[in-house]
């Protein structure tokens, strides 16, 4: 299989529940059993009822979208790009960068100098040591979840350029 006829690799870095999302959801589907309960039971009336279907239909959608991804990455042959939600947040090209750098936790796209003292993509960056020298990157915060650094890695390491990758391999001690 080709460059061209790899698909992209999404990368889920976030899910888009908090425990407040979690604790809303879940006392609505009580509140809404309750009430669908008490109906059958004989001891509420038909807007208690209504009420009640209403609160657990709220209840099982908010539970349904907190568990969904709210923020990833997606990786193709082309580009990376960071996504929340439906909203695409940034996208950079392969083509438009010098490295890709892996550090505990965070990827680092340093982009060619071209194109770093862009007016639009210079206020994006952030300096960062690489090899001793101060670049200005991308840091891409992958979160402490092991599972999404591992994918991600393996993500960039399929689509990226190897000229990308030569330098983020781990370098042997110097004697």
């Amino acid at each position: 299989m080709s460059d061209a006829e790899v698909g992209a690799t999404r990368v889920t870095l976030s899910r888009a529940g908090t425990v407040k999302s979690w604790a809303a959801a879940a006392i609505s589907i009580v509140f809404g059993a309750s009430a669908v309960v008490g109906f059958f039971a004989g001891a509420a009336s038909v807007p208690i009822l209504i009420c009640g279907l209403v609160l657990l239909a709220i209840g099982v959608v908010a539970a349904l979208a907190a568990i969904g991804p709210a923020d990833w990455l997606q990786i193709d042959p082309d580009a990376i790009s960071q996504w929340h939600g439906r909203r695409q947040l940034w996208q950079l090209r392969w083509q438009h960068m010098a490295e890709v750098r892996f550090v505990p936790g965070v990827i680092l796209l340093v982009p060619l100098d071209s194109v770093a003292g862009h007016p639009e993509i210079s206020p994006a960056l952030d300096p960062h040591d690489v090899d001793g020298v101060t670049r200005l990157a991308f840091d891409v915060q992958l979160g402490p979840v092991e599972k999404a650094q591992e994918a991600a890695r393996a993500a960039i390491t399929q689509h990226a350029p190897p000229r990308l990758l030569a330098q983020s391999s781990p370098r042997p001690p110097s004697t």
